[in-house]
């Protein structure tokens, strides 16, 4: 190893050694770069110490590079990191630093406790540098010494931090209990650690001893997380203990995730004794917890109709784990059916109406499981194809022949199904005679294209159903094939499907109307077009224009002359301007001949986005022409790193590209040192005087107007200014107090000064950072930077406060009061402090889970954290969250604390309505997970409903299927929530009023309106009126220009990508959407115009 002297890099090198122990080095050095770094830049430092002789030697490194060195400046940072960043552990720079001196190791260790391996013997042996490497990486405790491998503490600790996942630790070398001393691993203080990192680890070692029956050892272990499953592992008495088993049952709950409600759950139940099976009143909580009845249980609990009822109310699935008696009860199969539907399958009464009504109502698809005696019963049928249309499967021949029965399965047919592959559908199920029905295959048809598939014979070649067939799918290949030659047909097909041109007609390929619709829905069908439309001009622009990412597939279809054709190549620039991609790839393909141009350059720049470098692609005379150099950086300034180097040494180029980008570093070493020039860049962007002269960044008046002309952070102004102003107290003060991180690039002497750093930290607590050591043990300069309200962060106490200050109450209770998550990093001392817990909960609700348990059985404490948070109820001990005052108090200010306190909630109907009129969470998930909160006859409640979809239409979709077709429930989840609209029932979705009122609120609301909504004319323009995109929902033959000037007005950018050719022809909306530009002539072109493509401006 070797100590850093100044201006030198030191590096620790693990070599290769032989079974011996004797390095092996070869002839060739294996890091050429970092050899000639670190040993030939000693400048006027002492002589290279001995841990880079090993690489003058030609040592052969094993990519092991640990590195304490004293680079001084960044420039070595970002040399060193840019010759050994390939080097799997070269992490970080630590100044000055030696492995024999316990100030530097501990330095180092607090920053990667792996540097503990390079440390000296006596170091690895001192309690407080291995303390500190094993809190920052549990697998440095390999490196300790045998004595603080056994010390408790240590061990501890590095236990705590150590990766959760056993694998991947032990893989990597992290896993500290392999480290440990056998009788450190027996301790107990050591074990609970485990237990709360690795809950099954802990387990196993405790089989066997005194420890397996402690109860504070188990809880520990199966409530941490993912610590259920070690319930498993715990001796027969903790198994036989009502508290352990609900506690494990209740973490892996409280997961959420859906393994541990089932398969594991039902595991753990398995593992615990029979005499808790038998327990009734038991048994009904693990119901109540687990939300279903689990078949672990006793056979005669399985029978008792209480426990039954219970499970099935929460989870109507459970049923199929219920005994026979309960499968046979009214009472309990209605109950069960009402929560899921599909639990009809485990009834033992499918022939009751009563049963099988309320089963297909809740899901209609449970009709398969009804006797075939209900399944021909036309009210059953009814209500289970209202439900879903797919139901019809399952009804009776008869019934499949009933026209009405039809009709409703058709409009009630659900979105959802028809993305499935293969397309299921409802008249597959229809009788052959209604499938010869004219009325009904048209109504199938306009809902879902597919549906002609199974249509008669007659009816296929039918003209009014095939469009209308091919206007809502991809049908255009099922179609008889004499419609290919049918232009209404083909224009509707080659505008849904990408390759529909390809099954056209020849006649139909050549037609331009075609190929234009073709090409504007997917350019790429332009290799399907006839020769004489990929020769048309409008065709190629309308191509080119909706073109992404497939330049080079269109220009491989046109003909040679269109890229000789100046016009075309301007147009298609124009119109691509926002795409520099693209605009490149245009230019790429431009001739020889127009390259070579002038004039083309000219308009090339004017034209092209200015990303695209168009005077790149320009012949190498051009390149140099100083007029074009001059018109490219008056447009874009960053044009200056493409031009020649006379060029960025003319002072009138480069003082125009700095009037429109901050692009000083392209100029040349002489204009950098030009001080007028430079000053125009700095006033322009701050940031520009990193590329000035050495000279002119210590000049003070530069760094002045850097200053005065910085909007974001100082830093970046002053991080390349001279050392000299850095140094300045006065001019570092005003700096600090505007932009505290400033204090980073100050010197090492102002970083000790008490007023500077008090400015820093007040301006932006994470200035703390670079303050000096003695000043980060400061209590008032650590309070003001807790008081900073800018820097809310829950870790800034974890990762700024000193060990040392943590203890300190004043300053955990600033912590607190700036960040409540801080509470977690406290003591446990602090967590039973009232005002701390209090004012921790103020600024983060959450904070009181971190609080001590004798505070959350406080009742108090608990109130007075509910009115500051009410979410605070949801950590509170289980007596007081069951507290009907309390949970009321919390409702009644916040309903979405019913998700942290469901048990026994979900019942209360007056709790539940509290929920629903004091909800907070606005977005359409915590809407929609509402409900799952709610008991399900609750969920069926009409009022709760009404109640909830008042104050959040967006719930709508989690509400029961019965509501959805409610005209009051709709009606109010529409007025509030617009976008509902889609969970609403499809009959709905065609009344011109209800969706009239939506689309003037959220035109978007138009994509899941009725066919003949779509089209009508006054709904469509309410819709793009509102928002511009819907425009993409009106079908493409119904868009009017008033459409889409009205959508372009609202929101153009969006609007602009739906309109069609043929509106573009018009020419307000050519103007609107800015595809007309003015000319040297004033002559406008419209790339997507007329027949000549272009207009004469009056």
């Amino acid at each position: 190893m070797g100590s850093g002297v100044d201006g030198f890099v030191s590096i620790w090198i693990d070599c290769q050694k032989d079974a011996t122990g004797t390095k092996k080095c070869k002839d060739s050095i294996r890091y050429p770069r970092l050899h000639f770094f670190v040993i030939g830049r000693t400048h006027s430092a002492t002589a290279p110490t001995s841990a880079a002789s090993p690489m003058s030697r030609g040592c052969s490194h094993n990519n092991n590079i640990i590195y304490l060195g004293t680079t001084t400046n960044k420039v070595e940072r970002t040399m060193c990191k840019w010759c050994a960043g390939y080097c799997p552990t070269f992490r970080e720079f630590y100044r000055g630093l030696s492995p024999n001196v316990k100030a530097d190791v501990l330095k180092a260790c607090q920053k990667d406790g792996r540097a503990l391996q390079h440390a000296a013997p006596n170091l690895q042996d001192d309690y407080d540098v291995v303390l500190a490497s094993v809190k920052q990486y549990g697998g440095a405790l390999r490196f300790a010494s045998p004595s603080l491998q056994d010390n408790r503490h240590i061990v501890e600790a590095a236990v705590l931090q150590h990766d959760k996942y056993y694998d991947r630790a032990r893989a990597q070398g992290a896993d500290a209990t392999v480290y440990a001393s056998k009788r450190a691993m027996q301790d107990r203080i050591v074990l609970l650690a485990l237990a709360q990192r690795r809950p099954q680890d802990a387990m196993k070692r405790i089989k066997g001893t005194e420890l397996e029956n402690n109860l504070e050892m188990v809880m520990t272990a199966i409530t941490a997380p993912g610590g259920a499953r070690a319930l498993a592992m715990a001796s027969s008495g903790m198994r036989d203990s009502e508290n352990v088993v609900l506690a494990a049952l209740q973490a892996g709950v409280a997961m959420n995730k859906a393994h541990y409600k089932s398969a594991p759950a039902a595991g753990l139940l398995n593992c615990i004794s029979k005499r808790l099976l038998n327990d009734k009143p038991f048994v009904l909580r693990v119901v109540s917890l687990l939300e279903e009845l689990p078949s672990a249980i006793s056979s005669a609990l399985r029978n008792d109709r209480d426990v039954a009822v219970a499970g099935v109310q929460k989870e109507g699935g459970s049923l199929r784990n219920a005994g026979e008696a309960p499968r046979r009860d009214r009472m309990v199969c209605l109950a069960a059916v009402r929560s899921s539907g599909e639990a009809l399958q485990f009834s033992a009464l499918r022939d009751d109406e009563e049963v099988v009504m309320a089963a297909v109502q809740n899901c209609g698809t449970a009709l398969r499981f009804a006797s075939p005696e209900l399944r021909d019963n036309k009210q059953i049928v009814l209500a289970a194809v209202e439900q879903t249309g797919i139901a019809l499967r399952w009804a009776s021949c008869r019934l499949k022949s009933d026209r009405e029965v039809v009709l409703v399965a058709l409009e009630n047919h659900k979105t959802e199904a028809w993305s499935r592959k293969p397309f299921t559908s409802v008249l597959t199920h229809a009788s052959q005679d209604l499938r010869a029905d004219r009325g009904l295959v048209l109504s199938a048809v306009s809902v879902h294209g597919e549906e002609i598939q199974w249509a008669s014979g007659e009816l296929k070649a039918d003209f009014e159903v095939a469009l209308n067939a091919a206007s809502n799918g991809d049908v255009f290949q099922q179609l008889p094939l004499h419609f290919r030659d049918n232009k209404p047909i083909v224009l509707v097909a080659v505008s849904r499907r990408h390759d529909a041109l390809q099954h056209a007609s020849e006649r139909l390929k050549a037609d331009i109307d075609v190929a234009k619709t073709a090409v504007e829905f997917s350019p790429l069908s332009l290799q399907y077009a006839a020769e004489s439309c990929k020769a048309d001009r409008g065709v190629v622009l309308v191509a080119v224009q909706n073109v992404s990412c497939w330049m080079d597939r269109i220009f491989k279809e046109i003909p040679e002359s269109f890229k000789s054709d100046r016009e075309f190549i301007l147009d298609s620039l124009r119109m691509l301007e926002a795409d520099s991609s693209n605009t490149t790839r245009i230019l790429k393909y431009a001739s020889d001949t127009l390259r070579q141009d002038p004039q083309f350059a000219f308009a090339a720049i004017r034209t092209a986005n200015v990303h695209s470098r168009p005077l790149s692609f320009m012949s190498a005379n051009l390149k140099a022409d100083r007029r074009l150099n001059l018109a490219a950086v008056q447009k874009y300034g960053y044009a200056l790193r493409e031009a020649p180097d006379e060029m960025r040494d003319d002072r009138e180029v480069v003082l125009t590209a700095l009037r429109t980008s901050s692009c000083l570093q392209f100029a040349s070493a002489r204009l950098r040192d030009d001080f007028d020039l430079v000053e125009v860049a700095v006033a322009s962007s701050p940031s520009s005087l990193e590329h000035a002269s050495l000279r002119l960044r210590g000049d003070v008046r530069l760094v002045m107007t850097a200053l005065a002309r910085s909007t974001g952070s100082l830093y970046f102004a002053l991080r390349h200014a001279s050392g000299g102003i850095k140094a300045d107290q006065r001019f570092m003060l005003e700096c600090v107090e505007k932009d505290g991180l400033t204090l980073e690039i100050a010197s090492p002497k102002l970083r000790c000064n008490r007023e500077i750093a008090l400015a820093a930290v007040k301006s932006n607590a994470c200035a703390l950072h670079y303050v000096s050591e003695d000043l980060k043990h400061d209590e008032e300069v650590l309070i003001a930077a807790m008081q900073d309200g800018a820097n809310k962060r829950s870790l800034f106490f974890d990762t700024y406060v000193p060990e040392a200050m943590r203890n300190n109450r004043s300053i955990v209770l600033a912590a607190v009061r700036g960040a409540g998550e801080s509470l977690r990093f406290a003591s446990s001392a602090f967590r039973k402090d009232p005002e701390i817990v209090l004012s921790a909960i103020e600024t983060y609700g959450e904070a009181f889970r971190y609080a001590d348990d004798s505070l959350k059985s406080n009742r108090q404490v608990v109130v007075n954290a509910i009115q500051r948070n009410p979410v605070s109820l949801s950590f509170a001990s289980d007596e007081l969250k069951r507290d009907r005052s309390l949970r009321m108090a919390a409702l009644s200010s916040n309903g979405d604390v019913l998700a942290g306190i469901t048990d026994g909630v979900e019942t209360d109907r007056e709790l539940i309505l509290t929920a629903v009129r004091n909800l907070k969470d606005e977005t359409v998930p915590g809407a929609k997970q509402f409900l799952k909160f709610v008991a399900p006859h609750l969920r069926n409640d009409r009022g709760v409903v009404l109640e909830l979809v008042k104050r959040r239409g967006q719930a709508l979709w989690s509400v029961p299927d019965k509501f959805k077709g409610d005209e009051a429930v709709v009606m109010t989840a529409i007025h509030n929530y617009p976008a509902a609209l889609s969970a609403a029932a499809l009959r709905f979705r065609k009344d011109k009023d209800l969706v009239m009122e939506a689309a003037r609120k959220d035109g978007t609301v138009l994509r899941v309106a009725s066919r003949e909504l779509q089209v009508d004319e006054e709904v469509a323009l309410a819709a793009v009126t509102s928002a511009g995109q819907a425009l993409q929902f009106v079908p493409r033959a119904a868009r009017t220009k008033a459409m889409a000037l009205a959508a372009i007005k609202q929101n153009k950018k969006e609007a602009s990508k739906f309109v069609p050719w043929f509106l573009k022809e018009e020419r307000e909306v050519a103007v609107a959407l800015g595809l007309a530009k003015f000319s040297n002539h004033d002559i406008v072109k419209f790339a997507m115009g007329a027949k000549d493509g272009r207009y004469i401006v009056p």
